[in-house]
């Protein structure tokens, strides 16, 4: 009775295996999601249980702000064009992002454990797409959410990295270059696989791939020849020649890059660096005509770039970047991108070369150096959109490079900030993130320079310095310290802190003071260092700490050099700032102190003379008052240096059998005065123990890259930072839980550092090589279970989100249990936001409160089962609770209407559960109904269509009162519109398909009847003047509903239908569809007038 006639023969659904009973479980187990990162198991990691009174979240949104509307992001080495002007971004270390046209940016890649990416490809059909580097994932085709939905797929066997990949449509396979060899496997039917990776059997380094005409494709070895491998069904992939390059000496060639045109799969280009010197200059630009067979070398002409050739102008860099795309359009159309800021474009197939926009200054801000890959986007048919991704991020032209946009890059939060030990290919060392008590934080870059950005997480970052960054340290004056390789020459500079809120606060003129015998670092003993001076004895890379409270002061006086042939210069008292090593020497950074005239000058403080120059340096250093001066050295000793007097005392180290990730120290920290201090040996954090340096025990055998500590009244918080998870101590190292929540599963930290957010509270920075900056408020005693900080909603709304994303997640992982547990504990802390959202928006309230609903009620509530009643239900109370303040919120009632009939009387009913399905549907109508009357910019038709729908759900008689309401509806709709034909083929559908069979089902066969011709009546004069419509559908309907006439009667309508169809098949004989429609019908009139007792035609 509850259950659709029309849907009465379908079978019922499988049930869903039985949840855990009880509320107590699914809080547990939303509790639990909340506290871990991935597919970690709850609430520990290994030994360590989670600390919850820290919650993660990304501390800027952005990109980097630069002139013309422009923005950088992180080193993008993929990207891969959507419909809709979205994009899918390989981050190199960072993950894949979505980014939508409009500038917004998704990451789906947060629950990876291998986020590093090389390449994108997509395969049969436009949501089936593989990201491949470290690691593979691929989207959850088939699922809702398809491309934020990904799973971990298998690795070819042995392969540790994924250089390049192609998906070749005629076999229906996919093709990778790996690092050892070429893989093949069939495309599976699910990304669940099987994966049935096959190796061609060619040995070497692949980074190239460029599918050929005929099944066939070319692959590219580090070093090595251009291989042609051709796919059979019964050879499966197989190597068919080895190419012939004439115009070159093929041995010169180092690393290699393909493509080929989609317009002509026999034009292939290729690009290759030169394997003399270790640089990779840009060696040739290949073509071949004939699929990769036969190779001869490109002109090297080029306009853009006066006084230079292609392969000058292209510069160095191959094995790092390097990209090829050829036009889906026009074979003879190609780009190449390597070190330069700029797409060359050739537009003759090789002949000659233009660029036409790079970044140097005055030209186009949006470009970036680096090249890594180039895409054409296919969905415009003209061919002139591409996309590029380099070093800078993603940016976009729509006319062949004339013009370019990095919209894409303004909330690409995916900057890679320095560590020590450095990531690959980072040129830098040492950890570069710093921030101050107001919350102006900084930090050098891979090859983005050194940034900074005030509070706040849609505040932009500025450039202090580009190139790569190296060193970032804010000093106790709020002046920002740094380092860098910007040319013409490295620079070791500061930046005023009275020159926040521009773009171009001046750099401060420094002087450098020798340590005795020194030479070649200083003339004179004293120089001075302007910008654009090489570093003295390499400040560059050097290691360098801020003095924590400085109160240490030269007690001789320094005197200023006076102009040429006048008098000596004053003289000045000053404070030491910072510490700095070069080799074995130990430097000071002073400041005059008057005020009028700030002068910095570099200072010798003293020589660790134990150590041998020749094999042992510094590497870390650190000072709290400027006293004394702790120096870590690469054979992981660690000294006390006397600032005063230049002694230095070797503190002994505990050793280790066989340290693990290198020997040296790669950072102190001294918090207070005295002992406070610790280090970083390899994946030994040190403290100062006495006079000795003991290991912390309790931390897992991993590198670590940053140690900071939160002194806070009575409780010292000690932070340590691995690769993918940050530490918590508050017994000086002897416990430790994890303070991982919110961050993703690999995050690659880099830095941690005390300051404020844009609210002032006290929070701890993270940097992270690839997912930028992120940060959590700080407590000096752990939150009681379920409390907030007094007044901050905060943590409450980024755990309801978090939640929701994680089920989101969690679903697309077809783990289910987890999934609802995390959607229903997200509802919850939503609902009371809803409730009470204390000092947060909201706006940003409600809209959290549609999204959870939305999430519940389709993606958690359309598994089978108790518990999707239970999902749906929730949902549909969110919908409800933003009714509570305004209950005339049409779109608020019209998504409770929404839920109530098309999800949750459709799961009670499949459930067996008829009478509460029937009031869902008795409450879904009695809104809609209220609805059509004041509709606002509501759909009235919809509104009517779903009254409808679901009286289908009520008890018979009901169900037809309610079915009548609606066609009253369609009725009051098409009284003023009578020539509207969709309005009157949804008055004869209601009638047809709904309310006939709903009377019939009741036995008032009389109504039916009358139902029935009215239907016909209208359907009938619509097949004369469809319009839009489908007169098969039409017709259909006329023999259908003509089975509730009487028998004659039903005759007469049905072969009125039978007619309509006969002219369709006469129009169409070959149409099978048409045909079979027909014979259906001819089988109904059979049967009807077998009914009458006439003989059938």
């Amino acid at each position: 009775m509850g259950v659709r006639a029309e849907d009465a023969d379908k079978p019922d659904a499988a049930p869903a295996p039985p949840f855990p009973p009880g509320p107590e479980r699914r809080l547990a187990l939303a509790h639990d999601l909340l506290q871990r990162k991935g597919f970690e198991d709850a609430l520990t990691f290994g030994k360590w249980k989670l600390d919850t009174s820290f919650r993660w979240r990304l501390s800027a949104l952005t990109g980097i702000a630069r002139r013309d509307e422009a923005f950088h992001a992180g080193h993008a080495h993929d990207v891969l064009p959507l419909n809709g002007g979205a994009a899918l971004v390989a981050a190199h270390t960072g993950g894949v992002w979505l980014v939508l046209s409009t500038g917004g940016a998704v990451c789906v890649s947060n629950l990876w454990s291998q986020p590093n990416v090389n390449c994108l490809v997509q395969g049969p059909r436009p949501d089936e797409i593989l990201a491949l580097g470290d690691g593979a994932y691929a989207t959850h085709w088939g699922h809702l959410f398809a491309r934020l939905a990904w799973l971990p797929i298998t690795m070819p066997p042995g392969v540790a990295r994924i250089h390049a990949a192609e998906y070749m449509p005629g076999a229906d396979i996919v093709v990778v270059a790996a690092n050892q060899d070429v893989f093949w496997s069939p495309w599976p039917a699910t990304p669940l696989g099987p994966w049935a990776w096959t190796p061609v059997g060619l040995p070497g380094d692949f980074q190239g791939l460029a599918l050929g005409p005929n099944q066939t494709i070319c692959a590219a070895a580090r070093g090595g020849a251009i291989s042609v491998l051709a796919f059979t069904a019964a050879g499966g992939l197989q190597l068919a020649a080895t190419a012939t390059v004439n115009g070159i000496v093929p041995t010169d060639m180092r690393t290699t890059i393909l493509t080929s045109s989609p317009a002509d799969r026999n034009r292939m280009y290729a690009a290759t660096s030169r394997t003399a010197g270790r640089d990779e200059w840009l060696l040739a630009v290949l073509r071949s005509n004939d699929g990769g067979r036969t190779w001869n070398a490109c002109a090297n002409t080029l306009t853009g770039d006066p006084g230079r050739d292609l392969l000058q102008s292209a510069g160095n860099q191959g094995g790092w970047n390097n990209a090829l795309a050829a036009s889906p359009v026009n074979a003879d159309v190609a780009l190449l991108g390597w070190r330069k800021a700029g797409i060359y474009l050739t537009e003759d197939g090789g002949q000659t070369w233009t660029l036409r926009a790079n970044d140097d200054p005055g030209s186009n801000a949006h470009l970036h150096s680096d090249v890594h890959a180039m895409r054409f986007d296919t969905e415009q048919a003209d061919g002139r959109r591409y996309l590029v991704a380099s070093d800078g991020g993603v940016v976009t032209t729509d006319d062949l490079g004339g013009t370019y946009t990095s919209l894409f890059n303004s909330r690409l939060p995916t900057l890679q900030f320095g560590s020590n030990p450095p990531r690959s290919n980072q040129e830098g060392s040492g950890s570069s993130f710093a921030a101050r008590p107001d919350g102006v934080i900084a930090g050098g870059l891979q090859d983005n320079g050194v940034v900074w950005k005030r509070a706040g997480r849609y505040e932009p970052w500025h450039h202090a310095a580009e190139s790569d960054g190296h060193r970032a340290v804010f000093l106790s004056t709020g002046d920002l310290l740094l380092t860098t390789n910007v040319a013409p020459a490295p620079q070791l500079c500061i930046w005023s802190a009275q020159g926040w809120g521009s773009f171009g606060p001046p750099r401060t003129v420094l002087r450098y003071t020798a340590a005795p015998g020194a030479a070649g670092r200083a003339e004179d003993g004293v120089r001075d260092l302007r910008p654009g001076d090489p570093p003295p004895g390499g400040f560059r890379h050097t290691p360098m700490s801020a003095v924590h409270s400085p109160s240490f002061h030269r007690t001789s006086t320094w005197s200023l050099p006076g102009p040429v042939g006048g008098a000596p210069g004053p003289t000045y008292r000053r404070l030491m700032l910072a510490v700095a090593a070069i080799h074995a020497d130990v430097y000071g950074l002073f400041a005059g102190l008057d005020p009028s005239r700030p002068l910095w000058a570099w200072e010798y403080l003293g020589t660790v003379s134990q150590l041998d120059a020749a094999s042992q340096y510094i590497t870390a250093v650190a000072s709290f008052d400027g006293h004394t001066v702790y120096a870590g050295t690469s054979d992981a000793r660690i000294f006390a240096v006397d600032s005063k007097n230049g002694t230095s005392i070797d503190l002994p180290v505990t050793p280790v059998a066989s340290p693990a990730f290198g020997g040296h120290i790669s950072q102190l920290i001294q918090y207070g005065s005295g002992q406070d201090a610790y280090a970083i040996r390899g994946s030994d954090l040190l403290r100062l123990d006495g006079l000795k340096w003991q290991p912390v025990r309790n931390l897992p055998v991993e590198q670590l890259f940053a140690v900071e500590v939160n002194r806070a009244g009575d409780v010292t918080e000690v932070f340590a930072a691995t690769d993918s998870k940050v530490f918590v101590s508050r017994d000086a190292g002897d416990t430790w839980k994890l303070a991982t929540a919110g961050l993703p599963q690999r995050a690659h930290c880099t830095g941690l550092a005390i300051g404020a957010d844009e609210n002032g509270d006290r929070v701890l920075y993270l940097s992270t090589y690839g997912r930028s900056v992120w940060d959590t408020l700080i407590r000096s005693v752990p939150a009681a279970p379920g409390t907030q900080l007094p007044g901050d909603a905060r943590p409450q709304a980024e755990m309801a989100t978090g939640l929701r994303v994680m089920s989101a997640r969690l679903a697309g992982a077809a783990r289910r249990e987890e999934a609802t547990a995390a959607g229903l504990e997200s509802a919850r802390i939503t609902a009371d936001l809803i409730t009470d959202p204390q000092q947060l928006d909201p706006a940003s309230v409600k809209n959290e409160a549609r999204a959870t609903a939305h999430h519940l009620i389709e993606v958690v509530g359309a598994w089978p089962g108790a518990e999707s009643i239970t999902a749906t239900q929730t949902g549909v109370a969110l919908y409800r609770g933003l009714l509570a303040d305004q209950p005339d919120d049409r779109e608020a009632r019209n998504m409770v209407a929404w839920g109530l009939s098309d999800r949750l009387a459709v799961r009670q009913s499949q459930a067996g559960n008829n009478d509460a399905a029937a009031a869902a549907a008795r409450e879904a109508i009695e809104i809609t109904l209220a609805l059509t009357t004041d509709p606002g910019s509501l759909s009235v038709p919809d509104l009517a269509r779903r009254v409808v729908e679901v009286a289908g759900y009520l008890p018979i008689a009901e169900a037809v009162t309610s079915t009548r309401k609606g066609v009253e509806v369609f009725r009051g709709l098409l009284a003023p519109h009578p020539d509207d034909k969709e309005l009157r083929n949804l008055l004869a559908w209601a009638l047809s398909d709904r309310l006939v069979v709903r009377q019939n089902q009741a036995g008032d066969t009389e109504s039916a009847a009358a139902g029935a011709r009215e239907a016909i009546e209208i359907t009938q004069a619509l097949t004369t003047n469809p319009g839009s419509l489908s007169v098969s559908d039409l017709a259909r309907r006329v023999v259908l509903v003509a089975g509730y006439l009487p028998a004659a009667e039903a005759v007469t309508a049905t072969r009125s239908g039978i007619e309509v169809l006969r002219q369709l098949v006469t129009e169409r004989p070959d149409d099978r569809d048409r045909r079979n429609l027909l014979a259906w019908a001819l089988t109904l009139l059979a049967q009807r007038e077998a009914a009458t007792g006439a003989t059938p035609d």
